[in-house]
């Protein structure tokens, strides 16, 4: 009993010690963790920057390509024509006059367009003679 006494007990200190690691694996796990998704979100947000960039690209693609269209002689050539009303050197232009159409109104058609509208009825009036017949 005497040794018993006399001997500190180590369990105190293994119970802080046991804590202490548990604590420090636990705290490295957490920062894994935390750097872990701060990095996805980054590369979440490179990838869509990537996509914003290709898709700038195509649009600068697209307008280089029409402004090399709107510079070459072809278009201008077409708008002269339409804007301008130019024609080319070896053309000859033709006017021809227009046709007027005339409408042709038969006795018949003007008695249509003569007759008065029918008087409006309500919507609800309208679905009641649908489903109960033309009573009123």
């Amino acid at each position: 009993m005497r040794g018993s006494l006399t001997t500190p007990s180590r369990t105190p200190v293994i119970f802080t010690r046991t804590m202490l690691w548990l604590f420090i694996f636990g705290y490295s796990f957490f920062l894994v963790g935390q750097i872990t998704y701060q990095n996805y979100k980054m590369n979440h947000e490179i990838r869509f920057e990537k996509d914003k960039i290709k898709e700038l690209d195509q649009k600068k693609h697209t307008y280089q390509l029409a402004l090399l269209y709107y510079q070459s002689t072809s278009y201008q050539e077409i708008e002269a024509r339409q804007r301008l009303l130019l024609k080319g050197k070896d053309e000859n232009v033709v006017a021809l006059p227009q046709a007027k159409s005339e409408p042709i109104l038969s006795v018949a058609s003007d008695s249509v367009i003569n007759k008065p509208p029918p008087p409006a009825i309500p919507p609800y009036q309208s679905w009641w003679n649908l489903f109960f017949g033309n009573e009123s």
